[in-house]
Parts: C-alpha cells; sequence; structure tokens
C-alpha cells in the first residue's frame, strides 16, 4: 500500500493558550498559528511553548469524540467543548490505528514527525469526573499523539496534512501504545526492537530499557 499517496486529511482546528484582559488564560480556538520547534505562538498573542521537543504539539482524532459520546453519553457537557483533550491539532482521518512512530507528516507549511502516543493522566479523569477516563483512552487507544517538529511553519484551519515519509510501517502508534500499557509482559525481543525503533521518544524508550533491565 501506498500511504504516501492514500493517507491525508485537514486541519479541522486548532489550539493554543490564550490571555485575555482579565489576567486568566484559557485553550481557544485560533484560525492560524505559527509552528515552533517548542510549541505554537498565535497572532494574537497565544502561545504554547514546552520544554520537551518530543511533545512539542499534541493532535487528537476528531472523530474520537462522537466514540466517547456513544460510549458515555454522561459526559456530553465535556464532549461538546472541542478541545477537552487538550490537543492542539484536531482532524478527521488519522488516527493511533494508522499512523506510525516515526511519520512526517506536513502540516501547512511545517514538517513534523510522530513521537509518541500521549500518556492519558489524572487530568482526564478530573475533567471528566471519572475514575476510569485516563485508563479507557489507553485500552481503546483514543489518547492522542505527539509530534516533535523538523521545520516550522505556519498553518491555518483547512490546511492540508499530509503523509510524506513513513519510515516504520510496522509499528503504528497503537501497537507501541498496547505494548506500553496493555502487554506489559514484554518479551525481550519486543523489548529490544521498542527500544532501537527509530524516531519513538526518549521518555518511552527510557520505559521500555527499564523493563528490559528488570528481565536481566
Amino acid at each position: 500500500m501506498n500511504f504516501e499517496n492514500r493517507l491525508s486529511s485537514n486541519i479541522n482546528t486548532i489550539f493554543c493558550y490564550c490571555s485575555h484582559a482579565d489576567n486568566t488564560r484559557t485553550k481557544d480556538p485560533v484560525l492560524n498559528a505559527q509552528i515552533v520547534y517548542n510549541g505554537l505562538i498565535t497572532d494574537n498573542g497565544g502561545e504554547e511553548r514546552y520544554p520537551d521537543a518530543d511533545k512539542a504539539l499534541l493532535h487528537y482524532a476528531l472523530e474520537h469524540y462522537s466514540f466517547w459520546q456513544h460510549l458515555h453519553p454522561e459526559y456530553k457537557p465535556q464532549l461538546d467543548q472541542i478541545g477537552i483533550f487538550g490537543e492542539n491539532i484536531s482532524s478527521i482521518g488519522l488516527t493511533e490505528d494508522n499512523l506510525c512512530i516515526g511519520d512526517i507528516l506536513a502540516l501547512g507549511t511545517s514538517k513534523v514527525q510522530v513521537t509518541h502516543g500521549r500518556d492519558a493522566c489524572q487530568t482526564m479523569d478530573n475533567l471528566f469526573n471519572s475514575s476510569s477516563m485516563s485508563k479507557e483512552m489507553h485500552d481503546n487507544h483514543k489518547t492522542g499523539w505527539f509530534y516533535r517538529v523538523l521545520e516550522e511553519g505556519y498553518i491555518k484551519q483547512g490546511d492540508p496534512i499530509v503523509l510524506l515519509e513513513r519510515p516504520n510501517p510496522k509499528w503504528t502508534i497503537a501497537l507501541v501504545q498496547s505494548y506500553r500499557y496493555q502487554q506489559r509482559e514484554n518479551t525481550k525481543a519486543i523489548l529490544t526492537q521498542l527500544i532501537a525503533l527509530p524516531y519513538l521518544s526518549d521518555d518511552w524508550k527510557s520505559i521500555f530499557i527499564e523493563r528490559l533491565n528488570q528481565m536481566e
């Protein structure tokens, strides 16, 4: 399958933290933004910058919202707020099941690379007033994923998202997540492959290294 020609989408919404006159700061939808190596900035003074370059941007699939609404109708008030998952980018058609670790994509005029799936945490549990939401996100491979920025550039709502390179076609985000969260009793062979997986974030590699060391 020629993934480079078949996998593409468009930016549905861009989100960035913005400061307001009352000194509050909220994550709001914006029409355009500049992608920089450690995050993004907007014309109206909004910005998000992160110390870990492997987590410069968070992408969440818009179709996951309908999945959660079907599974948990009681979460409708939260799910009516697009951006509740903390994402910077939302789109339809790209998910943890069809993107791979190391994939390079064009976002507008920028280039980004998939580094790992998002580690859902208690923040998600608190937002949904649930003790299990973060676990459900992992179990269903609907966490979102992070990018490192390879080339800075500009994005706007509606811009195409195009897969440019796929160095690790075997290793979807969902598969690597399954070894991270569900299949914790990893074999030495699997752990060795994950540790050597090109472009996987250092954070996740360190987790697999620790597991391998515990088996020695």
